[in-house]
């Protein structure tokens, strides 16, 4: 498990470290920062890629909108770095831009046994010192990751998934496949899925798919006249859809579900199928009524009770979600000052001891806010 994550000038977040449990939800405004926080971690996770070439991963890992000087503080710094410690093991990673060339300078900060050393993932030795890294000391409790970013028009429609073991993407594109191989294969987890979406949302019954035909495009080349060009052609494929029985409806298909039934159906086929280490979540609470938020994070817990290795860092915006978690599982998003950004766990705010007998931690934090985190001094209530 990951015991914290750090982060220096990388975007809103200049000096930000943060002390992992297993169940962490961040809350605090809108543009605050907390979707970074998820991001960083992600793309630290990722920068490290064995049996490829460093350089180039890293370039191409790191390009668009997330280039370095995209996620370099502002204004002014040319530097962030992303770090994450396990036990005594940590892995940091650094970019640096060059005002004589636009590819910007790599480099790996690898602590073992208390002891650091930088790596150029340039150099022919970066691979073998990774796999050493990696495969002896952290990769274990780093990987696997996932970061979800699912889209509810993307987990409602058919899809077509090549192959025999589907997989659901980060966005939810693969879900029908994924259950229908499930239930194909006759795989318990396709029951164990039903029974947690009704947990969370008891008017949803049982599950089922049905085949679809999806059209597929593609650009044949063609030769006209000794020119070379594209035609556009249509071809169906099988594909597979959704359907959810509905307590006193019947069978509604997945484009007429709400959002909250899909990303919550999409969040458990995530983790019921591909079993994460690592879970990173935007939003939480997205779409659903306060009691299937409670039921959401009772579900995490039991998951979590049934898959040790099992860590989730999400964040939130409702104090309903906050009311369901220990104070040492909140952290609150706060300005610092103009373009930086502070994060605190709420049973830092200095009067949390004095409230906690009688306030849940989402009714302390409607009654405070995030001001005191840049400011703990000046904190109230």
């Amino acid at each position: 498990m990951i015991q914290s994550v750090r982060f220096q000038n990388y975007k809103l977040l200049r000096d930000v470290e943060i002390e992992l449990g297993r169940l962490n939800v961040i809350v605090g405004a809108n543009g605050i920062g907390k979707s970074s926080v998820l991001e960083g971690i992600d793309l630290l996770l990722a920068a490290p890629a064995l049996n490829v070439d460093p350089q180039q991963h890293l370039e191409t890992l790191f390009a668009e909108r997330f280039a370095p000087k995209e996620l370099v503080s502002r204004p002014g710094d040319t530097t962030f770095r992303l770090e994450a410690r396990v036990d005594t093991d940590a892995l940091g990673f650094s970019a640096r831009l060059r005002t004589d060339t636009p590819r910007p300078d790599f480099l790996f900060h690898l602590t073992r046994g208390g002891t650091t050393r930088e790596l150029l993932p340039s150099e022919n030795a970066a691979p073998a010192a990774l796999l050493e890294f990696f495969v002896r000391s952290t990769s274990k409790s780093l990987q696997p990751a996932v970061l979800l970013a699912l889209d509810t028009a993307t987990l409602a429609s058919p899809d077509h998934i090549e192959g025999d073991q589907p997989t659901i993407a980060a966005d939810g594109n693969g879900l029908a496949s994924t259950l229908t191989a499930l239930i194909a294969a006759r795989d318990p987890t396709f029951a164990r899925i039903e029974e947690d979406l009704t947990r969370v949302i008891p008017s949803a019954r049982r599950i089922r798919t049905q085949p679809k035909q999806i059209a597929r495009f593609e650009n044949i080349p063609v030769q006209v006249d000794g020119e070379s060009t594209f035609v556009r052609s249509r071809r169906s494929v099988p594909g597979n859809r959704l359907e959810v029985e509905w307590e006193g409806v019947g069978w509604i298909p997945a484009h007429q579900l709400s959002q909250g039934t899909l990303l919550v159906l999409g969040l458990i086929a995530v983790l019921r199928t591909r079993r994460p280490r690592l879970l990173l979540l935007d939003d939480l609470d997205r779409g659903l009524h306060p009691i299937a938020q409670r039921q959401l994070v009772a579900l995490l817990r039991h998951l979590q009770a049934e898959n040790s290795d099992l860590q989730i860092v999400c964040t939130a915006h409702s104090p309903f979600v906050l009311d369901e978690l220990r104070p040492e599982e909140v952290w609150i998003a706060g300005a610092a000052a103009p373009g930086a950004t502070l994060i605190r766990r709420l049973d830092r705010h200095p009067n949390w001891q004095k409230r906690a007998g009688y306030l849940h931690p989402g009714e302390f934090w409607s009654a405070v806010g995030e001001g005191w985190v840049g400011n703990p001094g000046a904190a109230t209530a």
